[in-house]
């Protein structure tokens, strides 16, 4: 081979074998000519991007064919490629990237936050281009080919810098001495941050020969190397005695050669092998910084071994090695010295550390070469051979892998309350462990925080698998540290940190590792602190069950969090008991064929979430994510959906109401194909999207969409969900198992999983009672509400609008709870709810509060892989008592939830009836603050697709605290209603959330709290209600159908006499029905009583003050609000007009129901004219006008049909003034009106005249005023004058008390009269925050409503309106 560069053998063989598989990785393949192209053209990519000869590209990718292409891609543009293991930690690759002075980073997404702010290049976004040669580039021998960083004795790793001629001259070695040939195959396993992976990548590659990507897990290794009839294959020893030990090494017939690396080869071993499988074993030998190999043994089957240990062999070709002494003399036999190679291999150093580099890489003084110094110590035999004896430093191989213990030791050395550390390896039972011996403040001693501190920083071979505590360490009278002493002090027994102690703890931590899926090394540590959440307690609790033949809980699980309490448990209850044959309970599974007649009940969960929408609306209760696809997947994603759509029933189904008024959900299989299409251009896309996400569910054609948009350069799948048919856990699974398809071959299941149809059946018929009395006890006597304190709240109603902040800890602070967690047995997960109550209780001024705790509510094995609404809501009760310490309240916390957990079945929709009797549509019922804790272990990143999430922030109620921890990180939310808190506000709530878990550290801290008087506001029936009689009759019939004839008294209470959210719901669903209506679940709330209802339809029908002003059939309806005056009639012209395009409505002023005066609060009218408007107006758009005092009204209105997310068209300013709240003058009120009348003119009369006149003589005179300037009749009389009178200063009193609530973001046009002295638009700038519109007429304030301006003003609406639909 006459090959100069690393990669030129390799396209030697593209011309060869154009046609040869180069690359097996799971199911796909790739050849050397489709290899060749693809790195070619990343070549040219990468040098567009400014790459030149000598750079540094830095790879963090998985093992696959995408790493190995970026690695030829890199070698073609003529630079050095940079290998990061995607396993290792980010701090560490972060380190890497900056030492190596990388120049640009191609990843395949696999590290997660792994940013560089230069050339960076997706290898996903790049898989499918081409090119047919590479780029011109002009490189020699000593050009780096890659830099490899090993572990540092400095504490850093360091990047050693292998150049073409080193790594050429060791493959063209190889393939002298092994004779690959094209139909040999190799197994590569090494991740690629090891130089052993050169030769396993590049032997194959420059032989014509197959590389198969396998398992880097000893025990898949036997079945890959069977299953693609591996040829050439190396092991560690350690991994090789393993795979000895379980699997007869006779079946690997297709093996002709076996190399060993990293550590010591026994010749016990080697025997072992051979006797089994007859063929070669190469021992092989080399630093990195000697490019890979230095020295080889080749041992024969049958050959005869004298010594327990195969020696290194003779150096491979053009490379020489010398035994030397401190001095670097050469030593002969039978003497022991350091290793000093020589020769081609050599690396150019260690990059951008020259005095570490002079310091390993010298001048031997005998034969006058540059030599590496290996610090490896060998024994010269009597044969001439070299005996490995160990090393001359600190560094270590451990199980093959190279390891400075100098860098764990500085890594731990940073760590506050470690005052000195010494890291050895320690030998038991053919096992080799990392052992550090700590001296240190054993007051401040904390094993996890100090395990996290370092699982952040090294990767996880270097972690310590022990750790012990020491006074003092053992020194020699020389001063150094005495190791063999050192070596002879227990590491299991002192201080094994709550090892495993018996055969009891043994089998239950086998169990727990079955569970979490990672080894247990801790008997004391909480099961949620070793990644376990609810959903894994119901699996460990039903394996444990089974094991022992005890019937447990998940509750179990959380009350005994450890596996000595477990085991102490279970110890004494099947001692006592004898052996207890009861066996776990479950549902019978069901195995259900696609059936078209598949139905069930809604559950109880479900008719909530209902009954929730219908009272908030919109997309408060849609799930979306949005998957990102390569182009040509179209008939994958098509297949993949339609087969989900099959095996998840609930996904095909229809919410259906029934006659009784009652919903079921009913499976159509018509449904399973659906999934829309469009093609659009990238720049609407997101738009698009948005809208398609946010378009609210016709329940009856189901609750999941499917819609592929397709751009010119990609594919994207919109996935929403109805909250009703799916929780958190549901669209996750839907997502994976969509991956899974999309990435494997479809497998057809006729096995339908009709899991949550059972389910709902299920909990429809059970008998609830023996839980609801543990509920009703455990909260006796709650407070109605447990909200923050009305001082920290801008309003009082919540509304779906939602925000969020995000943040994280300090990382000592999460150590410090971690170590708290570990110190008293408390889980986490009570802690911080504790925690999260008391930022509550000190904001809300009450000791006994009520939170909603979300709990998965999948109690059996075939609820996991079933999609469907199972979550429930719990209502956890913590009263801060003056004594009560954060100790004290996480343990009855702790205490409570073992207890709770037994009755967390129990819908929350159930237990809100049984325990209050009134209820108040401004707030959730029972809690209005949530607690939301999500263990889950961190995924490995989706190869299909990009995912992200959708809709903007809602709220579900006041506020959520939110953790989320991925078994590496935590991430605390806030999530919060923006029409309850201001932004101040919330930021306050985390600076003190954050406060409270500073004080961990002291468990005996008392909890101060300021209290309030909470007074719950319950229904008083006081009201003046008016219903005509058959209507009264009718609500009164649907009432005792409900009800069963228990109570019709047309007074009563509904809440009172047993009434809840669901039965509320289907008593609207009637009431709607019989009346033609559409009435709003909320109307329960406000008027509970037989007689109030009826009132509500009396009045629906038309309300009091609605006018249909100038009607046209089949137009969109348009709604003006009258103006300080309370008339419509200055609407009258413009109204005409708009009948071109609208059906034109109006409210006008008239007295509250049930009253004789006038509204004088602006928000309360706005409020009762919303209800106006949807009585009439059912669906939006909604195009609201208001002239003058009117607009502010409308801007109200507009605003609140906002934040319950309907859709507010266009919202209409005519010359409408911002206002603020002043106080009222009477004088000034009645100059006002005096103004009105005579249209702004202000020479018709003289305001101190009107000062001095009398009410008789006023009124008289007002009546002239209004007569002559035409807003009165001429048959007009004083009665008239005095009743616009009393209607002008209800609405001058609403616009003076009124203050802006806040911002409006919908569409808004506002049209000005430019001839006035001022500029109403003034103001407003901060408050229409959408898309503004401001257009000018030629008018004054009082004439903008006359003809010809009333005209244009419609004309203005008309091409407003026009322009916002057919954008």
């Amino acid at each position: 081979m006459n090959n100069r560069f690393l990669q030129n053998a390799f396209e030697l063989m593209v011309t060869i074998y154009p046609n040869n598989i180069a690359i097996k990785d799971k199911d796909m393949v790739i050849t050397y000519k489709e290899l060749d192209s693809w790195a070619n053209a990343l070549a040219h990519l990468l040098v567009k991007k400014g790459i030149n000869e000598g750079d540094r590209v830095a790879i963090a990718a998985e093992r696959s064919i995408s790493l190995i292409a970026a690695m030829l891609a890199t070698l073609k543009a003529g630079a050095a490629y940079v290998p990061l293991d995607p396993s290792y930690p980010l701090d560490r690759l972060r380190y890497c990237i900056e030492k190596a002075e990388v120049n640009a980073l191609m990843t395949d997404g696999s590290v997660k936050d792994l940013a560089f702010n230069r050339n960076s290049i997706d290898l996903r976004e790049h898989s499918k281009i081409r090119a047919e040669d590479p780029p011109m580039v002009l490189i020699n021998n000593e050009t780096p080919a890659y830099i490899i960083f090993t572990s540092g004795s400095t504490g850093r790793p360091k990047g050693v810098v292998i150049p073409h001629r080193a790594i050429v001259n060791h493959m063209q070695w190889m393939q002298k001495e092994f004779s690959w040939t094209e139909d040999d195959v190799f197994l590569q396993k090494t991740a690629s941050g090891f130089d052993a992976s050169v030769w396993e990548i590049f032997a194959p590659l420059s032989s014509g020969g197959t590389m198969v990507i396998g398992s880097s897990n000893p025990f898949d290794i036997s079945t890959d190397i069977k299953r693609h009839k591996v040829t050439v294959v190396q092991f560690v020893p350690t991994v090789l005695k393993l795979l000895s030990e379980q699997e007869s090494l006779s079946n690997f017939t297709s093996l002709r050669l076996l190399f060993c690396g990293g550590e010591s080869l026994q010749t016990s071993l080697v025997n072992k092998i051979q006797k089994n499988l007859p063929i070669p074993i190469i021992n092989l030998y080399g630093p990195t910084e000697a490019a890979i190999d230095t020295t080889y043994r080749v041992c024969l089957p049958g050959e005869n071994h004298l010594f327990r240990e195969i020696d290194l062999g003779q150096p491979i070709d053009n490379a020489s090695v010398h035994v030397v002494d401190e001095e670097l003399n050469l030593l002969g036999t039978g003497c022991e010295g350091e290793l000093l190679i020589s020769g081609e291999g050599l690396a150019l150093g260690y990059f951008g550390l020259p005095d570490a580099t002079k310091e390993k890489f010298v001048i031997c003084p005998s034969t006058g070469q540059l030599s590496y110094l290996s610090g490896d110590l060998v024994y010269i035999r009597e044969d001439g051979h070299y005996e490995f004896r160990g090393r001359k430093d600190l560094q270590i191989k451990l199980r093959g892998l190279r390891i400075e213990l100098g860098e764990i030791e500085e890594t731990i050395r940073e760590v506050s309350f470690v005052k000195d550390i010494v890291v050895e390896v320690r030998e038991e039972i053919e096992e080799q462990w990392l052992v550090a011996y700590i001296r240190c403040d054993t007051e401040f001693w904390d094993e996890i925080g100090l395990r996290s501190y370092i699982e952040k920083r090294l990767p996880s071979y270097m972690i310590p698998n022990f750790f012990v505590q020491m006074d003092r360490f053992p020194y020699l009278e020389n001063g150094k540290m005495n190791r063999r002493q050192l070596s002879l002090i227990p590491f299991r027994n002192n201080n094994d940190f709550g090892g495993i102690h018996d055969k009891w703890e043994q089998v239950i931590a086998n169990i727990w590792e079955d569970v979490l899926g990672e080894k247990v090394h801790s008997a004391t540590t909480a099961f949620a602190s070793a990644g376990g959440h609810s959903l894994l307690a119901i699996r460990l609790a039903n394996l444990l069950s089974a094991e022992f033949q005890l019937s447990l809980t998940h509750g179990f699980v959380f009350l005994y969090p450890t596996i000595r309490k477990q085991a102490e448990y279970l110890k004494k209850n099947i001692s006592k008991n004898g052996k207890n044959t009861v066996e776990p309970k479950k549902l019978e599974k069901i195995n259900q064929k696609f059936d078209a007649n598949l139905e069930a009940p809604l559950s109880l969960g479900q008719q909530g979430i209902l009954f929730f929408e219908q009272e908030k609306g919109a997309s408060q209760y849609h799930i979306a994510f949005l998957l990102n696809f390569e182009k040509g997947k179209t008939t994958k994603i098509k297949k993949a959906i339609s087969y989900l759509r099959r095996r998840h029933p609930i996904l095909s189904s229809r919410i259906i109401l029934t006659n009784n008024g009652e919903y079921i959900q009913k499976y159509d299989s018509t449904l399973n194909s659906e999934i829309s299409e469009r093609s659009v251009e990238e720049t609407g896309l997101r738009e698009e999207i948005q809208t398609e996400a946010e378009r609210k569910f016709e329940l009856n054609k189901g609750g999941f969409r499917a819609s592929l948009f397709s751009t010119d350069k990609a594919e994207y799948l919109l996935l929403t969900f109805h909250h009703l048919i799916v929780d958190g856990w549901s669209s996750q699974l839907f997502v994976d198992e969509l991956h899974e398809l999309i990435e494997t071959d479809l497998v057809e299941n006729t096995e339908m999983n009709a899991a949550f149809f059972q389910f709902a059946h299920h909990q429809n018929s059970m008998d609830f009672s023996e839980g609801l009395k543990f509920w009703k006890e455990y909260l006796d006597q709650i407070p109605n509400q447990s909200r923050f304190s009305t001082s920290m709240m801008k309003g009082s109603t919540q509304t779906i609008n939602g925000n969020h902040i995000k943040f994280s800890l300090p990382k000592e602070l999460e150590q410090k709870i971690l170590s708290f967690c570990q110190n008293t047995s408390i889980t986490e997960f009570s802690i911080h709810l504790a925690m999260a109550a008391y930022v509550l209780a000190r904001m809300s001024g009450q000791r006994d509060i009520c939170m909603g705790v979300p709990v998965a509510n999948r109690t059996y094995e075939q609820d996991f892989e079933a999609i469907g609404n199972y979550v429930n809501v719990v209502p956890f009760r913590i009263n801060f008592t003056e004594d009560a310490t954060l100790k004290s309240i996480s343990e009855k916390i702790a205490q409570d939830y073992a207890e709770i957990i037994k009755y967390e079945h129990i819908p929350i929709e159930e237990i809100i009836p049984a325990v209050l009797k009134s209820r108040n549509s401004d707030y959730r019922p029972l809690f209005q603050v949530m607690f939301v804790y999500n263990r889950f272990l961190k995924k490995q990143p989706y190869t299909q697709f990009k995912m992200d999430s959708v809709l903007s922030d809602t709220s579900k109620c006041d506020l959520s605290f939110i953790i989320e921890h991925d078994g590496e990180n935590s991430t605390f939310t806030i999530e919060y209603c923006n029409d309850l808190f201001t932004e101040h506000v919330i930021s306050e709530v985390k600076q003190e959330w954050i406060s409270q878990m500073q004080r961990i550290a002291d468990e005996t801290t008392k909890f101060e709290i300021q209290e309030n008087s909470i007074e719950a506001k319950t229904f008083k029936n006081d009201k003046n209600y008016h219903a005509d009689k058959e209507t009264l009759m009718k609500v009164q019939n649907i009432w005792k159908d409900i009800f069963r004839n228990s109570d019709d008294n047309i007074n009563s209470n509904f809440f009172e006499i047993g009434g809840h959210s669901l039965l509320a719901m289907k008593f609207i669903a009637l009431l709607n029905k019989q009346f033609e209506l559409t009435l709003p679940v909320s109307i329960v709330f406000d008027y509970p009583t037989i007689q109030g209802i009826a009132h509500v339809i009396t009045n629906s029908i038309k309300p009091n003050g609605v006018v249909h002003v100038s009607p046209a059939e089949n137009r969109q309806k348009i709604w003006f609000i009258h103006p300080a005056g309370g008339a419509l009639w200055c609407y009258k012209e413009m109204a005409a007009e708009l009948n071109e395009m609208f059906d034109v409505w109006g409210i006008e002023s008239a007295e509250i129901p049930e009253s004789d005066k006038y509204e004088d609060d602006l928000l309360n009218m706005a409020k009762r004219y919303a209800s106006y408007i949807l009585s009439v107006q059912h669906e939006g758009p909604y195009y609201i006008t208001g002239y003058s005092f009117g607009g502010n009204v409308a801007y109200e209105i507009a605003r609140s049909f906002e934040a319950e997310g309907r859709d507010v068209g266009l919202l209409t300013l005519l010359d409408c003034h911002f206002s603020k709240a002043r106080d009222f003058d009477k004088m000034e009120f009645v100059k006002s009106y005096a103004l009105k009348f005579t249209n702004g003119a202000n020479d018709k009369f003289n305001p101190d005249e009107l000062a001095l006149m009398d009410k008789r003589e006023l009124l008289e005179f007002l009546l002239s005023l209004g007569k002559d300037g035409g807003h009165l009749h001429m048959d007009a009389e004083v009665e008239d004058v005095k009743s616009g009178l009393g209607i002008w200063e209800a609405n001058n009193v609403a616009i003076h008390r009124y203050d802006i609530s806040g911002a409006f973001y919908g569409k808004v046009l506002f049209i000005r009269a430019e001839e006035n002295e001022h500029d109403t638009t003034v103001g407003w700038e901060n408050y229409l925050a959408g898309e503004l519109t401001v257009r000018s007429v030629p008018a004054q304030h009082f004439t903008i409503y006359k003809s010809p301006n009333a005209e244009n003003v419609a004309k203005i609406i008309m091409e407003q309106v026009a322009s916002i639909r057919y954008v």
